[in-house]
């Protein structure tokens, strides 16, 4: 496994302005790199963090062949996204089988409506396996069109999720274009997809930044009813 690429990893830089406010953007967009390199990423970034190691260089292969820097892992993070544990990681998912309470919400459980479809004829729904060191974020999104319900699992550190009720086309959009902080609906339209998900990192300008308490508050207002909370390890 350590030798293969996987292709879907992001990058998030921590910026700081001169009154040393930090922010995280992302940078470019999702690249390719080998399971094991991300591994030894983790373990020099956390070597580096503690003191153990003085150079914050870190080089990697890409798909193509190409060398890619990081010049300080330090304040940049590296998110792997949706890695699949059924193909890639059998024991693990072995493992998380068999001690998960509630195997009937799982893909093609009791209470998926996919529990009629086989497993090879299915898309791929999960479980899936995200890493990534403080910093990192995913966009809005809505999964499956509003069809699918997501369930997560944190298994070290903590987690920020925003939800909002389910709302009409017309609202969702207004809800993204507040929360982006978007100045007009047709801005909304040209950087989200048929999702609602904020294309980040398409190069076009500066990303949404993650959202404050005032659109928080906003989006109350509005009866969007947000909720937000933290996921804790278990």
């Amino acid at each position: 496994l350590g030798e293969e690429y996987y292709h879907k990893f992001r990058r998030f830089d921590t910026i700081k302005d001169n009154n040393g406010f930090e922010t995280y953007r992302e940078i470019g967009s999702l690249f390719s790199m080998k399971i094991g390199d991300y591994v030894s990423y983790l373990a020099k970034r956390s070597r580096h963090l503690t003191g153990n190691d003085k150079d914050p260089t870190f080089i990697f292969i890409d798909s193509e062949g190409k060398p890619k820097v990081i010049d300080d892992i330090r304040v940049s993070a590296i998110y792997m996204v949706d890695l699949d544990i059924n193909k890639s990681l059998p024991d693990m998912h072995s493992n998380f089988v068999d001690c998960f309470r509630y195997l009937s919400v799982l893909p093609g459980g009791f209470h998926c409506m996919m529990n009629s479809v086989t497993p090879n004829a299915r898309p791929f729904m999960g479980p899936s396996l995200c890493v990534t060191p403080p910093a990192a974020f995913t966009p809005f999104h809505e999964n499956g069109h509003g069809t699918v319900d997501s369930g997560h699992l944190c298994l070290k550190g903590y987690s920020e999720i925003i939800l909002l009720r389910r709302l009409t086309e017309r609202h969702k959009k207004n809800a993204l274009m507040i929360l982006n902080n978007f100045n007009n609906i047709n801005q909304t339209l040209e950087n989200c997809d048929s999702d609602y998900q904020v294309r980040y990192g398409d190069g076009q300008g500066e990303e949404p930044a993650w959202p404050s308490k005032d659109k928080i508050e906003k989006c109350r207002k509005m009866g969007y009813c947000p909720t937000v909370f933290i996921v804790k390890p278990g």
